[in-house]
């Protein structure tokens, strides 16, 4: 099995298909997406196929905007703002899975998450407060992994700097 990622939302450039050695342009993918010389079918930035070779699956999600600390809600006096960010950014994952048709036929038992925020400030944010809670109930409930134990997943989670499109991405890459 060998892993084969890549990317559509950078334009026009070139990008070679780690599976099956073709070259392709890369392009705005919405729905389904280009076919490369192999075979290669790409959905919503994931892979799918490629010259009837098994790969391993990527799939990348951006929602806009930053979730809140968790110091922001958690052990606060009102639990109705916890309850109402954890819904909010939940869905919010539920439905960018639904909108990219990015759900696997059935659900990672193992995967690999890896979470980058995009912050508008570059003030400090501490790691442990973005661990990601809301967005991995959200791939859990969106069907994408089984369980969001450590049974199941190993995260990675990393912070940019981005002024003019705050933004979360999540990518989940089946382990197997």
């Amino acid at each position: 099995m060998r892993i084969a990622t890549a990317s559509v939302r950078t334009g026009l450039a070139m990008t070679t298909h780690v599976a099956c050695g073709g070259a392709y342009p890369q392009v705005e993918c919405l729905g389904r997406g280009p076919v490369c010389p192999g075979g290669y079918r790409e959905r919503a930035d994931r892979l799918v196929q490629c010259a009837g070779k098994d790969v391993i699956e990527t799939i990348r999600l951006t929602i806009p905007g930053v979730p809140p600390s968790l110091n922001a809600t958690a052990g606060r006096l009102n639990v109705w703002d916890y309850r109402a960010n954890k819904k909010k950014w939940t869905e919010a994952v539920m439905w960018a899975i639904r909108a990219a048709k990015a759900r696997p036929e059935r659900p990672y038992s193992r995967a690999v998450v890896t979470i980058t925020y995009f912050f508008p400030t570059a003030a400090r944010h501490d790691a442990d407060n973005y661990a990601g809670k809301y967005l991995l109930d959200g791939l859990t409930r969106g069907g994408v992994i089984v369980d969001d134990d450590l049974k199941h997943i190993s995260t990675t989670i990393r912070g940019e700097i981005d002024r003019e499109r705050p933004r979360t991405e999540i990518e989940v890459r089946d382990a197997g």
